[in-house]
């Protein structure tokens, strides 16, 4: 009897059910580790906007607050901040501002960094001024086409020039009353910071060498410091006056 013939069979291999679980798990794994890096991501990203969120509200707190419990001012923003509960107009813009003649709190004030008020170096012009109207005020340099000159030649200039220098009186009203500040001031000359001085009053440094006031917005509070004339001044050293007297 003939032998039956057995069809023929391609031998299959067997996979062990550990691989073929390990061969999918592994895929999954890295979705779920790139998902919890995303998430990290998120998070961080959401720390980061609560912080500035937070300090964008504390900020403006914190100088409320600062400018309530000044001596010299105090008392004014607690007016003002008392006709923003009542819901009524405050810190109405004046077209011009009273300048604080008081060279006493002034020398005091300075004082404290060991300047002097040096004699007869004032602008009488400037210092004659009871009223100032702030839209009045340039700024100028002096420069001719260089890249910079010496303070004492841009003061040299300044005088010849005819212009009113404004002076320390009028630098320490805005500095006690910053918020009659104009907002222009805050703007940048060139993407480089605006410093407004105020050569209408010399003033001895510590050193014996003589200079000038000057103020700038740091991009978060105004700030002050002076600057001898043995220094260079720059484009965006800009000198506040006046063409004439207000």
């Amino acid at each position: 009897m003939p032998q039956q013939k057995v069809p023929y069979s391609i031998p299959t291999r067997r996979v062990s059910k550990n691989k073929t679980f390990s061969a999918v798990a592994k895929p999954k794994r890295l979705a779920q580790q790139q998902k919890l890096r995303v998430e990290e991501r998120s998070l961080t990203m959401d720390m980061n906007m609560l912080r500035r969120a937070l300090w964008g509200f504390l900020r403006p707190l914190l100088q409320l607050v600062t400018n309530l419990l000044n001596p010299e001012i105090g008392e004014e923003w607690m007016i003002e901040f008392k006709k923003f509960l009542r819901k009524e107009g405050c810190w109405v813009t004046k077209k011009a501002i009273t300048i604080v003649r008081n060279r006493f709190k002034f020398a005091e004030f300075i004082g404290q960094r060991g300047l002097r008020i040096v004699a007869n170096e004032t602008d009488k012009r400037s210092a004659a001024l009871t009223e100032l109207d702030l839209d009045k005020v340039r700024f100028v340099t002096m420069l001719k086409g260089e890249s910079y000159i010496s303070g004492e030649e841009n003061l040299y200039r300044l005088k010849a020039s005819g212009k009113i220098r404004l002076d320390a009186d009028v630098f320490y009203t805005l500095w006690t009353k910053q918020h009659l500040i104009p907002e222009s001031w805050k703007e940048k000359m060139e993407d480089n910071i605006r410093y407004v001085f105020f050569d209408g009053t010399i003033l001895r440094h510590p050193c014996g060498s003589h200079c000038v006031l000057y103020l700038y917005w740091s991009g978060f509070t105004w700030d002050w410091n002076v600057l001898l004339l043995d220094t260079n001044r720059v484009a965006d050293y800009v000198s506040a006056v006046l063409e004439q007297a207000a």
